[in-house]
């Protein structure tokens, strides 16, 4: 399988509140050096892992990209598995616990180039917005909650009208097509997202990420029961020894898998609906698998107009907590001495590239 850059989401803005897979990529047996990224809002921790990812990139490392939900165009962590390191954004709501410092963890912290006397003078503002911004991302996340009820009930329709014996049938002859009779090198999976809902509305990265030559494509409707067919995958994958990723939505973190990567098989189970469209592969159609006469057509129309509604809410919620943000930042910025940190940085990359 040819090597390429990842891009991956490691915590979002989800309908269980703020939903962290941080933990999953800090593995003390995969990992030499884990640094942690300190420093206020706009002081320049993405910039400073992104100068990074680009010098290996450059001299030919793979890179795994890992994205912050709230901006998708920043970092809040980078990793070099080839030269086994780690850079990660140790700010809330992200916090990383350094279990082994100094000999696992390591912190920079980029609040040493910044002047506080610059900043005092606008103390009460800092706090105010600072606060305001954690209010916003409340209101969101109970936004959120609702969006996760009516998905509940989308699910209910569709529980009605499952063929079950149909339903496991396909999941055991896809599920062969994966694993074509193999066995895999030892059991591992981690847990990630691809998708988040952002300020900028719905990101994915299924396609810059789908680089496999063998590609499954589940043509799937929102709230259908397209979950269990992954999750059945997903068990004969961890009983057949296999490593893989498993790629949670956003609207259920921790029980609904809408994708699955296999490296050592070179392939990805891809579920695709009208919020994260898959183009590539095999395109595998699942309405046969639903008795359609048992769906009440007319609640499903009125279920999936409040569930827009309410994700556009949402996303229209935290482009606000965005803007409040992007002030925030400012007063930071104001204070930095980014000419030291550029000084820095530069025999900091110098020095891990040994």
């Amino acid at each position: 399988m040819e090597k390429f850059n990842t891009h991956f989401f490691p915590g979002g803005n989800t309908t269980d509140g703020f939903y962290s897979y941080y933990n999953q990529l800090t593995n003390k047996n995969q990992l030499d050096r884990i640094y942690t990224i300190k420093g206020g809002p706009g002081v320049g921790k993405s910039t400073f892992m992104k100068d990074i990812a680009e010098h290996f990139d450059n001299k030919g490392f793979m890179i795994e990209y890992y994205h912050c939900s709230s901006d998708p165009d920043s970092l809040d962590a980078v990793i070099i598995k080839e030269k086994k390191l780690m850079f990660v954004d140790g700010t809330a709501p992200h916090i990383i616990d350094p279990v082994y410092p100094g000999v696992l963890y390591e912190m920079i912290n980029l609040a040493d180039f910044y002047d506080n006397s610059k900043l005092m003078p606008y103390k009460n503002q800092i706090i105010d917005l600072t606060d305001n911004i954690s209010d916003i991302f409340k209101q969101s996340y109970n936004y959120l909650k609702s969006l996760k009820n009516i998905k509940n009930n989308l699910e209910a329709q569709y529980k009605k009208a499952v063929k079950s014996n149909d339903l496991n049938t396909f999941s055991k002859i896809l599920t062969k097509r994966i694993a074509k009779g193999k066995q895999g090198y030892g059991y591992g999976e981690q847990k990630q997202f691809i998708s988040a809902i952002t300020p900028s509305g719905l990101r994915n990265y299924i396609d810059i990420n789908t680089n496999f030559s063998n590609i499954f494509v589940l043509n799937s409707q929102v709230g259908d029961l397209t979950y269990k067919i992954t999750e059945s995958v997903k068990n004969a994958l961890k009983q057949n020894n296999f490593s893989f990723k498993s790629l949670y939505c956003p609207t259920a973190p921790d029980t609904h898998i809408e994708h699955i990567f296999i490296p050592e098989l070179d392939c990805a189970l891809i579920t695709s609906n009208k919020y994260h469209q898959c183009f590539k592969g095999e395109i595998i159609e699942t309405n046969h698998l639903y008795d359609c006469g048992k769906l009440n057509k007319d609640e499903i129309e009125y279920e999936t107009k409040l569930y827009e509604s309410l994700l556009e809410k949402t996303v229209s919620i935290l482009q606000n907590a965005k803007k409040a943000h992007d002030r925030l930042e400012k007063y930071y910025i104001s204070a930095m001495d980014f000419y030291a940190l550029d000084s820095f940085k530069k025999e900091f990359i110098s020095s891990i590239s040994i």
